[in-house]
């Protein structure tokens, strides 16, 4: 609802919330997490960031792996939006050890676009490209357009940036599609 314009579903995802924690529910992990998201696509990423501090709480509190694992992946996006690259690369290298020995992770490929981009940032191109297409590699078996189509872009960008201009056009005419 929120994306298309309707505010009423981040009131719904408020009152989630509120049941979820009535009911000492993990759901309340979710709902968070959702409406975290829905502030991010809002643009108040004030809110958003400390919506998911009460996310990465409740997970951890609650003790429920999935959500750890997913949160932590998303604390990644918070730090490098808010400017805390560092924290933001250590925050990947910590989700990586994390998934380790596992045969992957549906947020494998957006943290690979994040430690990417600021590879690209700092004038790292090539490893910043290298980067880049491994998150591809990894979110298309995803199969998810939320997922695989911020991560074309983002190596769209290195490729741009290496020079690679047919590379380039090759993965925006896939996004556009």
């Amino acid at each position: 609802r929120v994306a298309t314009g309707d505010p009423g579903g981040v009131a719904d995802l408020e009152r989630a919330m509120e049941i979820a924690a009535a009911a000492h529910s993990h759901e309340e992990i979710g709902a968070a997490a959702n409406l975290t998201w829905m502030n991010v696509v809002l643009g108040d990423m004030h809110r958003a960031g400390e919506l998911h501090e009460l996310s990465r709480t409740l997970a951890r509190r609650l003790g429920v792996r999935g959500f750890i694992r997913w949160v932590e992946a998303e604390h990644t996006f918070h730090c490098y939006w808010e400017g805390r690259w560092d924290d933001a690369l250590a925050a990947i290298d910590d989700y990586f050890q994390t998934i380790k020995g596992t045969a992957g992770h549906y947020m494998d490929g957006p943290c690979r676009a994040v430690r990417s981009a600021i590879l690209l940032a700092r004038g790292r191109t090539q490893e910043a490209l290298a980067e880049a297409r491994l998150a591809t590699e990894r979110s298309r078996p995803v199969k998810d357009p939320q997922t695989i189509n911020p991560v074309l872009a983002y190596e769209a960008q290195a490729a741009l940036v290496a020079g690679e201009r047919a590379a380039a056009e090759s993965l925006a005419n896939e996004l556009v599609e």
